[in-house]
């Protein structure tokens, strides 16, 4: 990659690193939204979600693109509740709306919020890219 351009015929990022080699882009950064689960019982579980969102988004840094991590954006806002589950989720939207390419980690299928955003950035064609599941 250079100077944060997509070279189409490469990709982004390093060899073994999931990437995207046709853009479509020609030449403009990709931004990339990461979507999985945020909310649990604690604090804590919490804090390993937007840590494992965190950790993902910054390879994705590295590997190029312009990363968009709603669970840094609403860190511990609302703690475990969920009065602004709904504002927040409507401002993620509009976001996923702007964005080229939505990434989900491997715990969307645990997040309602998650799956609904799949759902947009499928009807909007947006290119689709999932984390691996661990062992």
């Amino acid at each position: 990659m250079k100077d944060n351009k997509c070279e189409c015929s490469g990709g982004f990022g390093s060899e073994n690193e999931a990437k995207i080699t046709e853009c479509g882009n020609h030449g403009k950064q990709k931004v990339v939204y990461v979507a999985g689960k945020y909310t649990s019982d604690t604090e804590w579980g919490i804090w390993n979600n937007i840590e494992h969102a965190s950790r993902v988004a910054r390879s994705l840094w590295e590997q190029g693109y312009a990363v968009i991590c709603p669970h840094k954006n609403t860190a511990f806002f609302g703690g475990a509740g969920h009065s602004h589950r709904q504002l927040w989720l409507e401002g993620d939207l509009e976001i996923i709306r702007r964005c080229d390419v939505m990434y989900m980690l491997n715990n969307w299928k645990d997040s309602e919020g998650a799956k609904e955003e799949l759902a947009l950035a499928i009807q909007l064609g947006l290119e689709i890219q999932y984390e691996p599941l661990e062992d």
